[in-house]
């Protein structure tokens, strides 16, 4: 079974994107080539930020743009990251930029820049996006730092993910109903996890280069698997806005921890 989304939402976003722009081919990669590039990227990302700990986060967080380097920010301007109080019931990563002088500005993507419009600068522009906001180091009082979104790029990662949960599911004969209302995993829920195929995430920018959606999937341990879709605008000094962004939950599951 292979998902397809055909919800309102997503039609009439991706129907609004294409009526406002027509694509130019020789700016369009094939679908193969895009595959490989988004993966390449975001594996870079992934390996970069995985095994760093709270230390490598404060002190060398603007390395991040040597991955990312189709991404700038302006001279003498620096990326730099307060990182959760280990105190009270949790906190998150709060993001800020500082010029030469440490003057502090929290609105920091207004300062993030493609150095070119290309498809490849629209996924990193995302890719930083989705990584200061959902997936920097965060504190829990009931686990210490923990991350509750996962990206997932490739259809590889979604086998991982299902192969990580072959022993949490719960036979259907011995689920409750409210077990099964609270979206724990079932025997049955997690025979159509690895029935359901994932598409690559994918990236479309406009002839005008001043527009791009991109989508991808990711996975919440209190969500599921969740679809998401984003309109991007780009602004004439190549910094992004976001103008519109869509979250479908394809999956629901709730992996039984209260925080």
């Amino acid at each position: 079974m292979k998902y397809q989304n055909n919800t309102n939402v997503k039609s009439k976003l991706i129907g609004t994107l294409l009526f406002m722009c027509v694509l130019i081919p020789a700016h369009t990669i094939m679908a193969q080539n895009q595959e490989s590039l988004i993966i390449q990227k975001a594996d870079e990302l992934m390996n970069l930020l995985a095994p760093k700990d709270y230390v490598w986060f404060k002190d060398s967080i603007s390395d991040i743009f040597l991955v990312l380097n189709n991404l700038e920010l302006p001279p003498k301007h620096k990326l730099n990251v307060d990182l959760p109080k280990k105190e009270g019931l949790g906190d998150v990563s709060h993001i800020w930029v500082a010029d030469n002088t440490g003057k502090r500005d929290d609105n920091y993507l207004k300062y993030v820049k493609l150095k070119s419009i290309t498809e490849e600068s629209c996924w990193e522009w995302l890719l930083f996006y989705y990584m200061m906001n959902n997936m920097m180091p965060s504190f829990w009082h009931g686990d210490g730092r923990y991350n509750t979104y996962k990206m997932f790029y490739s259809e590889k990662q979604w086998e991982k993910q299902i192969d990580r949960l072959k022993d949490s599911f719960i036979p259907d004969s011995c689920m409750a109903e409210s077990e099964k209302n609270a979206n724990l995993l079932s025997e049955s829920k997690y025979n159509k996890m690895k029935e359901t195929k994932i598409t690559p995430a994918q990236i479309i920018l406009c002839a005008s280069k001043n527009k791009a959606e991109v989508s991808f999937y990711s996975w919440n341990d209190w969500k599921g698997l969740i679809y998401n879709q984003y309109e991007l605008k780009i602004k004439k000094d190549s910094t992004v806005k976001i103008t519109n962004s869509t979250s479908e939950t394809i999956i629901k599951y709730w992996c039984g921890v209260f925080y």
